[in-house]
């Protein structure tokens, strides 16, 4: 796979990591725009379209930011960061306060200039905003509720499907995703027999099985080609192709 721009070189000729049609980013962007529509047409998601604009124009401002002033004045194409921001719309829930929805946001993009590894940053940033958000904002942004999917199992397939077609395969990330199901099968299993005498094991399993963060978190972040080795045999990294 490479990094060809000959669709947007005419329009962004001197901008960094321009996507190709084939750069996997944009099925991972297109997955994801199509999880918002259904949230606040459909699933009633509990945030509005104007708190989801400024989640992901933020997050595409604030990496060109940053970007223009630690990676030597140059323009990026924030293809990366509003995929970041569409994530952190989607699993992300916060009072109704109007910058709240940027806090996460602030750690997701400022980690991968700050938390870095031979010039790459080390955890997903959708994820580590999700975490820090969770630490630090005194019970104001929390993960969002599994019920704002609906309980449908038809959203968990729905994700699965899309995933595995459009994405997962691409990225060679199979083993990865495997060894991860099965060791956190493995632990869900334990934690449902040790809590069985409080909450019903079945509860335990059904309600993380049938959860889409879980498999948005499986496929999306745990997957980042910026953060996960490609290979078996690799311990760190990827090829510049295929960052994020």
């Amino acid at each position: 796979m490479t990094t060809s721009n000959f669709n947007l070189s005419p329009v962004f000729p001197n901008w960094e990591r321009r996507p190709s049609w084939g750069d996997p980013r944009l099925a991972v962007l297109a997955i994801l725009a199509v999880y918002l529509t259904l949230g606040i047409t459909v699933l009633g998601f509990n945030r509005s379209p104007a708190q989801i604009l400024l989640i992901v124009s933020s997050a595409c401002a604030l990496d060109m930011l940053f970007h223009w002033l630690f990676r030597g004045q140059t323009l990026l194409f924030p293809l990366s960061a509003a995929i970041t921001g569409c994530s952190l719309s989607i699993l992300t829930n916060f009072a109704h306060g109007l910058w709240l929805p940027v806090v996460p946001v602030f750690f997701a993009i400022a980690s991968k200039y700050l938390i870095t590894y031979q010039k790459r940053h080390v955890f997903n940033p959708a994820l580590f905003g999700i975490v820090m958000s969770l630490l630090w904002a005194q019970g104001a942004i929390a993960a969002s509720p599994a019920y704002q999917w609906g309980g449908s199992l038809a959203m968990v397939a729905f994700i699965v499907t899309t995933a595995l077609l459009l994405f997962a395969f691409k990225i060679k990330r199979t083993a990865l995703i495997l060894s991860f199901l099965g060791f956190y099968a493995i632990q869900l299993g334990i934690r449902a027999y040790l809590m069985y005498h409080i909450v019903p094991p079945e509860t335990t399993v059904l309600g993380t099985l049938t959860s889409p963060a879980f498999y948005l978190f499986t496929f999306f972040m745990l997957t980042d080609p910026a953060t996960s080795p490609p290979l078996l045999r690799d311990k760190f990294g990827c090829p510049s192709s295929l960052w994020w």
